[in-house]
């Protein structure tokens, strides 16, 4: 039981010695003379402009992208519930897509869907 007292004890006391030589000791040397500013040239990166549209479009997103020409030439198929005559006018909201993106929509409509 004393032994291990006495290694604690010596243990806390090296480490306090140490704590107080580290405080102790001197400071760095100032630097004589400051080194040269390096300015680094800023790369701007142009955007890409993005056609206009007549809906809104989140940046960032897939529609983004494909306004911006990334899918051009895809084809697409959609399955959904319109048919006549409600098939009519989601062709028609789909044509300023077509347009802006040069994407095919092929629309499959059903009621049993």
């Amino acid at each position: 039981m004393f032994k291990k007292s006495k290694l604690w004890t010596l243990l806390g006391l090296m480490v306090m010695i140490t704590m107080v030589i580290s405080a102790c000791g001197g400071a760095t040397e100032a630097p004589t003379e400051a080194p040269p500013e390096v300015e680094e040239p800023e790369v701007v990166e142009p955007e890409p402009e993005m056609p206009e549209v007549d809906f809104p479009v989140m940046p960032g997103g897939f529609l983004e992208k494909a306004i911006a020409g990334e899918y051009a030439g895809t084809e697409v198929t959609v399955d959904g519930p319109f048919t006549d005559p409600d098939d009519l006018r989601f062709f028609e909201s789909m044509e300023a897509f077509e347009e802006a993106t040069d994407i095919t929509v092929n629309y499959i409509g059903d009621k049993e869907f």
